[in-house]
């Protein structure tokens, strides 16, 4: 019987080639107390916070120097991103994003700019910032579950 995991990554990609197009810049650094606020946001959500606001801003800078070349914003969290990699964890978005992007140089990218970019790509899905950036600690990342927890930037 074939299950739906083994479609999943023929799924993420043509969720991930859907769009090519580009989106405006989005505000600049987040302010510490914004930091803290998220940090309370995960204490109360029981959602782990696997990377600061710090992180995600510079993930954002490199979505936007390489990400917005084929993919726009609202694709990482709309519906059938969502439908294709709910129930795998945040360790196998990474390592796909790592192994894959971009796509005219996959794994050409230094990790740390993954990283960020992995980060970025968790907030726009509703994960808390932190107190610690996310790092490749993969077996780390295979602990939590990939799922959208709303929005808490456009």
């Amino acid at each position: 019987m074939i299950t739906v995991r083994k479609f999943t990554p023929a799924l993420a990609v043509l969720t991930l080639a859907w769009g090519c197009a580009s989106a405006a810049a989005a505000s600049s650094a987040a302010a510490p107390a914004a930091a803290t606020e998220m940090t309370a946001a995960a204490a109360e959500s029981g959602v782990e916070a696997l990377y600061t606001a710090g992180q995600a801003r510079r993930g954002e800078a490199v979505y936007d120097r390489v990400c917005l070349e084929c993919h726009t914003r609202t694709e990482f969290r709309e519906r059938p991103f969502l439908f294709a990699w709910e129930g795998t964890s945040v360790g196998q978005v990474y390592r796909y994003i790592a192994e894959n992007m971009p796509d005219d140089g996959p794994g050409s990218l230094p990790e740390s700019s993954y990283l960020d970019a992995m980060a970025y790509i968790l907030e726009m899905n509703g994960y808390p910032a932190g107190d610690s950036e996310l790092t490749a600690d993969v077996s780390r990342m295979d602990s939590v579950p990939f799922e959208g927890h709303g929005s808490s930037r456009p």
